[in-house]
């Protein structure tokens, strides 16, 4: 059978296992390959770079580090292999991805919807239909959509749930057109990079459960079309830039990052209004949850309180103690009681002898 004109391989939800062949590369003219939901293991064969007009690349249960080979398909418009166990790093020549980065015209667009999404597109000189029939489900804004006709629109990466580890390379933030980017659930390091702002078409951004750190860029608040957002379960750390959109999204979507503070947290930045920070939480970026502030001042009132109250008590009875013991203080201080007294007397004495 020749297959060099292959246009669409579905394949998933079916019962498949073992390695992905080689021979898969010959395949040059393939735009859509889906292998989700089977159970084929193994690394990604490098002959997939072949496949340059390969746009849709599904999860599996591949294994093994990112190919380098990835980074030839500059026409790919939807690279999904989450729900894997891919390792190692992201490659920094994903900048290559065309589509993301200049955007595709709505003739290719089309073009690539039809060879999905078209039912049976009729030849009319030899009297017979060609059927290409897929409806894609992609999961989008942490929902599933069905998308038809208006998935070639669509730019996303997303490598979730598997254990790729290293930073996010800056040169990710080089493909302006992408609308949807998802590395939830790595365990990737490092910093968002600064230059994440440049990707003003972002309406998805999923990055939780990892282990990133330092501040959130303050670029992040002038995407103003991000409608989608996770920065969950980091350590990320310093207060949180103040825009629109950041300020709209719900705290679960900052939350377990115990340096994060201000809106949309319950939790006051260093030198808002009246708490005062130490030097020390401060210089690391700590904010502090207002209501322990609250309990932490009362516990503390209370302990000073009774350190002045038992100090008083203290003193007093010590002085007490020492009086009690010691028969010549008690002597001297009658006296001083007796002299003063008759003192008194003799003034008052006086005066009702003076004539009037």
């Amino acid at each position: 059978m020749h297959l060099g004109k292959l246009r669409v391989l579905n394949l998933e939800n079916n019962k498949l296992s073992g390695n992905i062949p080689s021979s898969l590369g010959s395949l040059d003219q393939i735009s859509t390959l889906r292998l989700s939901n089977n159970s084929i293991s193994g690394i990604l064969p490098s002959s997939l770079k072949n496949c340059t007009g390969l746009q849709l690349l599904d999860s599996n249960r591949f294994y093994g580090s990112l190919p380098l080979s990835l980074c030839h398909l500059s026409d790919i418009q939807i690279l999904d292999l989450s729900l894997n166990d891919l390792s190692g790093v992201i490659p920094r020549c994903f900048h290559n991805f065309t589509p993301m980065i200049h955007g595709v015209h709505d003739s290719d667009s089309a073009a690539f919807v039809d060879g999905i999404d078209a039912s049976y597109i009729i030849d009319q000189s030899r009297g017979y239909g060609r059927i290409f029939v897929n409806n894609e489900y992609i999961t989008w804004k942490g929902k599933d959509y069905k998308y038809g006709r208006n998935l070639g629109l669509l730019r996303i990466i997303d490598l979730s749930s598997n254990r790729l580890t290293g930073e996010i390379p800056k040169t990710l933030t080089n493909l302006v057109e992408l609308v949807q980017l998802n590395l939830s659930r790595n365990y990737l390091s490092g910093t968002i990079p600064e230059s994440i702002g440049k990707m003003k078409l972002l309406e998805s951004l999923d990055l939780s459960h990892n282990q990133l750190s330092g501040k959130i860029p303050m670029g992040l608040a002038d995407l103003s079309f991000l409608a989608f957002l996770d920065l969950s379960n980091n350590q990320l750390w310093g207060r949180i830039p103040t825009g629109t959109q950041l300020q709209s999204f719900a705290a679960s979507d900052y939350s377990e990052n115990r340096g994060l503070c201000g809106p949309p947290l319950n939790v006051r930045c260093c030198g808002d209004g009246e708490l005062q920070e130490t030097s020390t939480s401060c210089e690391t970026g700590a904010g502090r949850n207002v209501e322990e502030d609250d309990e932490e001042w009362v516990d503390m009132s209370w302990f000073y309180m009774g350190i002045g109250v038992g100090f008083g008590i203290g003193f007093l009875g010590t002085c007490g103690l020492a009086w009690y013991f010691n028969t010549s203080w008690r002597r001297v201080y009658f006296n001083q009681l007796l002299n003063r007294r008759r003192w008194r007397t003799s003034k008052y004495g006086a005066r009702l002898r003076r004539p009037l």
